[in-house]
């Protein structure tokens, strides 16, 4: 193997180990972006069923029987 064939096969472990390291970063992200996601439905389901249990104001014309 020449010293040229060498250096690039350097280079191509280099930018191998860069998109790995990119990689492995965005997984990370995708779990926290995934947690985030869960945790906000989790708090606005929270507060649709509040505010469908809290009694609201009696619309005009309609009355219960």
């Amino acid at each position: 193997m020449s010293d040229y064939e060498y250096k690039q096969l350097q280079a191509q472990a280099a930018r191998i180990a860069n998109l790995e390291a990119m990689m492995e970063t965005a997984a990370n992200r995708n779990d926290h972006l995934s947690q985030e996601c869960h945790n906000l439905r989790y708090e606005h389901q929270s507060e649709i069923i509040n505010y469908l249990e809290e009694p609201g104001p009696e619309l005009p014309g309609i009355h219960e029987e």
